[in-house]
């Protein structure tokens, strides 16, 4: 149970820092205040979410008026907001008000890859005379921007990067610089608050749970087939030692190590084909302000569907190859 827990000291006196002995109390508002003042210096608490979100226009513009409401309980005296949008080909614009970005955003015609918003603030505290400077940084990223225009590049690297560790990185970071931690607080919770309303994307649990494996599929194939070939191998050679002869034991020999050794290549290029479709696999974050954010969005979509099946398709054709094998070897070994 939470108690509430009242202290004797009166009402009209102030919390004192330092020794208990000092003549003069001093409230922990009015030590933050001074020591602004005195350093020109000011603290900072930053926070990263990585929700899986599907992030609109309306998002944007429910933000802006939670954070300005949330103002109204401070004496304000000066308040301006900016937003950055920087879109896949490298070009951003910058808007000075919600307005004027609810308009132009959605109107570039290239998928949104980041969104800035800045706040900055001069907030007049009780007990305080001289307004205090409060910034409020946020920016938002479509993972699947990020993701997409990396592919090119990774597709030509020798080894598998599993883009789904990028799903631990943020989505969204916000940073508050402050005076007063309360106020600071204040403010990141209005943000959490609203991350928690987003709209955000699913997948499949069983498949986050594979996706950590495929690591293990090379090893997987080659060693499986590996096996395989070198059980049929090992169900001939009584025929084929009853009587040995030099020409057929050197026959057999030199077919089993070749049968042997195209199952273990082929089964490491199935099992890393497969490792290369899983992890492929990512769960989509995107931004949508215009069609060409929901086209990615799709063509992303598409991409994802696409390895899960062709991640299932190897596998099930290295199991078809295990079984091909099987008849295979009889009709090499038995010839």
């Amino acid at each position: 149970m939470t108690e509430i827990i009242t202290s004797e000291t009166p009402e009209d006196k102030e919390i004192i820092l330092g020794d208990d002995s000092s003549n003069q109390a001093i409230s922990f508002k009015l030590a933050q205040a001074f020591y602004n003042e005195i350093t020109g210096k000011s603290e900072r608490v930053t926070e990263d979410f990585n929700p899986s979100f599907i992030l609109t226009m309306d998002n944007i513009s429910q933000l802006h008026h939670r954070i300005i409401q949330s103002t109204t309980q401070y004496n304000v005296q000066s308040a301006n907001a900016s937003f950055s949008v920087e879109y896949v080909n490298d070009s951003s614009e910058r808007f000075s008000s919600i307005e004027r970005f609810m308009a132009h955003a959605g109107s570039k015609g290239q998928p949104v890859e980041e969104v800035a918003i800045s706040y900055n603030l001069l907030v007049v505290l009780p007990q305080t005379h001289k307004p205090q400077e409060y910034r409020i940084n946020i920016l938002l990223a479509s993972r699947s921007a990020k993701v997409e225009g990396m592919k090119e590049q990774i597709d030509v690297i020798p080894f598998s990067i599993p883009l789904w560790q990028f799903e631990s990185k943020f989505t969204c970071r916000a940073s508050v610089d402050f005076v007063d931690i309360t106020v600071a607080n204040s403010f990141m919770s209005v943000i959490k608050n609203w991350i928690d309303c987003l709209e955000v994307t699913s997948m499949n649990p069983v498949l986050k749970w594979v996706r950590p494996t495929s690591k293990y599929l090379p090893l997987i194939g080659q060693y499986s087939l590996l096996a395989i070939g070198a059980y049929f191998t090992n169900q001939h050679v009584s025929s084929y030692f009853e009587n040995p002869e030099p020409t057929t034991t050197a026959s057999f020999v030199l077919i089993a190590f070749l049968f042997n050794f195209l199952l273990f290549k082929f089964g490491r290029f199935i099992g890393y084909k497969s490792e290369r479709h899983l992890d492929s696999i990512y769960q989509l974050s995107y931004i949508d302000f215009s069609g060409a954010d929901r086209r990615l969005a799709t063509e992303s979509s598409s991409s994802v569907k696409k390895n899960i099946v062709k991640s299932i398709a190897y596998i099930l054709f290295s199991i078809t190859v295990a079984l091909v094998s099987n008849e295979l070897s009889k009709q090499i070994f038995i010839s």
